[in-house]
C-alpha cells in the first residue's frame, strides 16, 4: 500500500476517495509524532508527551497522578525525614510512576501510529470491497 513512516509526510490526500481522506489525514498526523520526543517531553513534565501525541485525557491523568505522588513524597520527607521507611517508599513510588509515564508516552506514540495505520487499512479494505464487488453487499 502507500503508507510507511518515511513516506507519510508526502502523501497527497486529495488523490484518494473522500471516504478515505479522514483516516489518511489521521495517520499522517500520528506518523509525524516522534516517540523519542514524546518520551523526552514526559521527562520534562509528566503528561506532556501524551498531550503531544494527542491523548489529552491521559495527559491530565498522568500529570495528576505524578503530582500527587510527588507532593506526598515531599510531605513525607518534610515531616518524617528522608531516612524514614515511609519516605523511602513514597520516593520509590514517585520514581516508578515518573519512569512509567516517560516509557508510556514513548510506547503510546508508537502504538497510536500503528493504530491509525490499521484504521486506514480497514477503511480502505471496506471501501474497495464495497466498490469492487457491489453485488455482494446488496
Amino acid at each position: 500500500f502507500f503508507l510507511r513512516d518515511a513516506k507519510a509526510k508526502n502523501i497527497e490526500v486529495s488523490s484518494y476517495p473522500n471516504l478515505l481522506q479522514k483516516s489518511i489525514l489521521g495517520y499522517k498526523k500520528s506518523a509525524s509524532k516522534n516517540p523519542l520526543l514524546a518520551g523526552f517531553l514526559s521527562a520534562l513534565l509528566p503528561g506532556l508527551g501524551k498531550a503531544y501525541i494527542g491523548k489529552h485525557k491521559l495527559a491530565i491523568n498522568a500529570f495528576t497522578i505524578n503530582s500527587l505522588f510527588m507532593i506526598q513524597s515531599y510531605e513525607s520527607i518534610h515531616r518524617l525525614g528522608i531516612q524514614h521507611p515511609l519516605s523511602i517508599i513514597n520516593l520509590l513510588f514517585s520514581a516508578l510512576f515518573y519512569t512509567s509515564t516517560i516509557y508510556g508516552s514513548y510506547r503510546d506514540a508508537i502504538y497510536f501510529k500503528n493504530e491509525k495505520l490499521e484504521t486506514v487499512y480497514q477503511d480502505a479494505s471496506n471501501y474497495y470491497s464495497v466498490h469492487s464487488f457491489p453485488s455482494l453487499y446488496k
